[in-house]
């Protein structure tokens, strides 16, 4: 388990992996250099009183190991060797003390500098954020699965970006599968929930523009034909005042573009849409950062539409579903329907049916 998961916790103390160890051999090490220190001290003190017993002839003749003349030299240097100790002893305290207080300053230092980036991070707009994702992709592999979760609005702009950047083979023998995943602001205005009645006039218009765009899109995959068939594209509407929009990828490596919406200006009178404002969120951030907190909030606010949302289209069967339980339904379904449901469709009929039950 992390340690750093506990950092927080009521009367836990942080241990980080090994910090025992290194102690316990800081520990024996200090001892033995206080040990060192009072042996050197010992003699040094001893020899002292033995050269001034030499000097004046006190120390009986046996004794003499040297010769008077060399045990007050040996004193001496034992002394400046003492000396000397105590005084790189000061040096290396005042040196673990200097680097102690940088450490503390390059860790202040690494703060402003991620506060710094933070601040100055760009605000991207679409077409920028497209082109940046489809230069990325040239370096995913073709035997991979590309998935993109695209959260847009009325996909007026969004579409033409995605149709011209990123379902694009561009002449490749084998294009990178894709699973696509798309959720628009529904068509029917009458299936919104309650909107400020300063912004009904703008979502009316954002739900007949995304009425036109999703015939579109369906044109656009019926007249490719067989063009787009390394894409799995699923279309669905969600029923409510937009908050958040952008899309994800997650390859080669993941990365989110997302973009709010909210009331701002003065008096925060003026709703805005986040265009030319979206974050770019590369990997997976740290638990702590606020960029984590954007990429939750984007990831789980598409699934909860996603799974609240009404289906408008898909190019291909349910790939959901594996294809022999898939194709053992339809059979079924087509030799013996039920008697409270209709025949099950497919393709464009499916998609056609559906968007009629979300407006009926």
């Amino acid at each position: 388990m992390d340690p750093r998961q506990h950092r927080d916790m009521p009367g836990a103390t942080l241990v980080e992996p090994g910090t025992g160890w290194l102690q316990k051999k800081l520990a024996i090490r200090r001892f033995i250099l206080r040990f060192a220190l009072w042996i050197a001290t010992g003699l040094w003190f001893l020899l002292a009183v033995v050269a001034l017993l030499v000097h004046f002839d006190i120390l009986p003749e046996p004794l003499k190991v040297v010769s008077g003349k060399e045990l007050p030299a040996i004193a001496i240097v034992i002394g400046l060797i003492f000396i000397l100790s105590e005084q790189v002893k000061e040096y290396k305290d005042e040196a673990h003390q200097f680097a102690k207080t940088l450490q503390n300053r390059v860790t202040l230092l690494d703060d402003d500098v991620k506060n710094l980036v933070t601040t100055l991070a760009p605000q991207l707009a679409l077409m920028q954020c497209v082109e940046r994702l489809q230069q990325a992709l040239h370096k995913v592999r073709h035997d991979e699965l590309l998935s993109i979760n695209h959260l847009g609005l009325d996909m007026e702009a969004a579409w033409l970006h995605v149709q011209d950047k990123l379902l694009k083979d561009e002449g490749k023998a084998r294009p990178i599968k894709v699973n696509y995943r798309l959720l628009m602001v529904t068509s029917d205005y009458a299936w919104l929930d309650a909107v400020s009645p300063d912004l009904r006039g703008k979502m009316k218009q954002l739900c007949d523009r995304s009425r036109d765009k999703l015939e579109d899109i369906k044109s656009h995959f019926a007249s490719a034909a067989n063009a787009l068939d390394y894409v799995d594209i699923e279309i669905k509407t969600y029923a409510s005042l937009p908050v958040v929009h952008g899309f994800y990828a997650d390859r080669p490596t993941p990365v989110h573009y997302v973009a709010f919406c909210g009331w701002r200006g003065s008096e925060h009178s003026t709703y805005h849409w986040g265009e030319g404002h979206y974050y770019e969120i590369h990997g997976i951030p740290q638990a702590d950062t606020s960029a984590s907190d954007v990429l939750n909030l984007f990831d789980g606010y598409f699934e909860h539409l996603w799974s609240i949302g009404k289906l408008v289209y898909r190019n291909h069967a349910d790939t959901s579903v594996p294809p022999h339980v898939a194709g053992a339904q339809i059979q079924a379904a087509a030799t013996n329907p039920p008697a409270s449901a209709p025949p099950i469709a497919s393709g464009a009929e499916a998609s056609s049916k559906s968007e009629a039950d979300h407006r009926d």
